[in-house]
């Protein structure tokens, strides 16, 4: 049914532990898994902020956002699953639209929590549905790990 699944979050821990589902659900299926980890292209990065005030910066979260990303390769592949990864930084809407299309996916799955700005991390700002910007089906995984909001 879903031979290409994509599993796209925003990094958090929170993301991760609700997209599990998504995961469970291609496993299931026998499904190719591509995961995607979007960094919004309005987070400040922490070297730009450092140099600003002077100072330089160790922290490269690119390559963290990479570790997590590979993480989650490693684990899908040691359940046997054909798994790829990808890491973008851009409009979250449009790059997880232009990677599904690329790929040819049938499903994607994103995490479903709010914002403090009340909107979902997946959600442009213009409130631009992600549905509406794929022909392909969108399932939104609930974190069963806190009460419904």
């Amino acid at each position: 049914m879903f031979k290409r699944v994509l599993l796209c979050h925003d990094g958090t821990e929170f993301g991760r532990r609700a997209l599990k589902q998504g995961a469970e659900l291609a496993i299931a299926f026998g499904s190719e898994v591509h995961v995607l980890i979007v960094v919004e292209e309005q987070r400040q990065s922490p070297a730009v902020t450092a140099a600003s005030l002077g100072y330089a910066s160790l922290v490269a979260p690119e390559t963290d956002y990479r570790a997590m990303m590979l993480q989650s390769i490693d684990r899908l592949k040691g359940r046997g699953v054909n798994a790829y990864g990808h890491v973008a930084q851009g409009n979250i809407i449009e790059t997880i639209a232009q990677l599904a299309k690329r790929e040819a996916i049938d499903l994607i799955v994103v995490g479903q929590y709010p914002r403090p700005s009340g909107r979902r991390w997946w959600s442009g700002p213009d409130r631009q549905s992600l549905a509406e910007s794929v022909e392909c089906a969108v399932l939104i995984a609930v974190n069963t790990d806190t009460p419904n909001q």
